[in-house]
């Protein structure tokens, strides 16, 4: 019986083109392995055996400077890396176009030198919306309003041009509906359910307090409760949760490597349950085959109709449908923020995961008590008026250190000036 060969990447030439295109030529030996693009030490995305060639990376996203480019390639149980840095020198760079145009947007570049410059943004070969200026940087917001569909973003420069792909959904079109759901993991520890109970209260306290729309609020008691609560009426049902919290122990990131990197999991194990189970808040139904584990999580987004493309000259999605995009995801467990989440804004992470979606949770293993005082306080602060997501996350976090003495490390991915009125 042969053995399979462990997985090899090399890349045997890096160039940068001057529209700030990077291509890496690059072989592959197993035709097991699955391969990432990894920049900066952030996975980009990820490609089967069959798209190992030229990689073409967008570099107008970066800061001009030294980056470190990689490309890992793994077969589930070996790893390969090769890696390579570049000096990025673009008259373009920090091309900041956001994956959703969902409400006001800002779109925003910075410049070589001072420049006129022309922002247009299309669909379909028709103008929606142009600027233009002066300067050295560039930042304009634009509001897509009714606007749904695939648009192209393009700017013009010191005689170079970028174009971006963007997306409004049709999902977003529209005011927001502001419903909410919470809920906590029943546990036979008495403790440990009074600690996940106290979290979930300061939770639906402030979420009551301000919206007074709530889908779902209390406890799950098993992994039939799961499925029924939080797949079957939060994200499947006719009300749409624009903010859900959850409360309960440690939830696996998706940088697991049975989880795909934009998956956006959430895993959670029920007293006497034999197994993890595990749910994607918004997966979408053309993952590679080689990152599926049937069976350990429930493939949501093919019921409810997410769908997504690469667009693989920038590293972004070209097109998607998401019918349920979650603006603010609060995880109070374990470790749930070790992973990159995507759950909070509907699309995959991206450099820009987009502007007016946050997800924040705990990073690290804490005691439950510590996690219970962070939760407390930050739902205590996000109450209040004009208070921003990063504010409240800051404060819950010195308040911890101040009362306790304990660095709780937590993460807040997407938009850190988001403001829940």
């Amino acid at each position: 019986m042969a053995t399979a060969l462990a997985p090899s990447v090399v890349i045997s030439n890096a160039a940068v083109d001057s529209n700030g295109l990077l291509t890496l030529q690059c072989t592959g030996s197993s035709t097991d392995a699955g391969y990432t693009l990894v920049v900066d030490g952030d996975a980009v995305w990820t490609f089967p055996q069959s798209e190992i060639g030229d990689i073409v990376y967008d570099t107008t996203q970066l800061q001009n400077g030294v980056h470190s480019f990689a490309l890992r390639a793994s077969d589930g149980q070996y790893q390969a890396l090769a890696s390579t840095a570049l000096n990025v020198q673009n008259f373009i760079s920090q091309f900041n176009v956001p994956d959703d145009m969902c409400g006001l947007q800002s779109t925003s570049a910075q410049f070589q030198e001072s420049t006129n410059w022309t922002l247009t943004i299309s669909q379909y070969g028709s103008t929606l919306y142009s600027a233009n200026g002066s300067g050295t940087s560039m930042n304009v917001a634009w509001n897509a309003g009714t606007t749904s569909g695939e648009l192209d973003v393009t700017l013009a420069a010191g005689g170079h041009s970028r174009t971006v792909k963007s997306r409004k959904d049709n999902s977003s079109a529209g005011g927001d509906y502001y419903a909410w759901a919470s809920l906590y993991v029943a546990d036979n520890d008495s403790l440990m359910q009074d600690n996940f109970r106290f979290m979930h209260q300061a939770a639906s306290s402030a979420l009551q307090a301000k919206y007074g729309v709530s889908i779902y609020s209390g406890r799950l008691n098993s992994d039939s409760s799961w499925q029924d609560i939080v797949i079957d009426l939060i994200l499947n049902g006719d009300i749409r949760a624009n903010h859900l919290a959850i409360a309960g122990h440690g939830v696996a990131g998706v940088s697991n490597p049975k989880n795909p990197l934009w998956q956006g999991m959430v895993l959670g194990k029920f007293p006497g349950s034999s197994y993890t189970q595990g749910s994607g808040l918004t997966p979408f139904i053309n993952i590679n085959p080689f990152l599926r584990n049937t069976g350990y999580y429930i493939p949501v987004g093919p019921a409810i109709g997410n769908t997504l493309q690469w667009d693989k000259t920038t590293g972004r999605v070209s097109n998607w449908v998401c019918t349920r995009r979650l603006r603010f995801v609060y995880i109070a467990a374990c470790t749930a923020g070790q992973g990159v989440f995507s759950l909070a804004f509907g699309t995959p992470r991206g450099l820009y995961p987009g502007k007016g979606r946050a997800f924040s949770s705990l990073k690290d293993a804490v005691p439950a008590g510590y996690a219970q005082i962070f939760s407390e306080k930050f739902w205590s602060e996000w109450k209040k008026s004009g208070v921003t997501v990063a504010d409240a996350t800051t404060r819950a976090y010195w308040y911890v250190m101040n009362q306790k003495k304990y660095k709780l490390n937590y993460v807040l991915h997407g938009d850190p000036n988001l403001v829940i009125k």
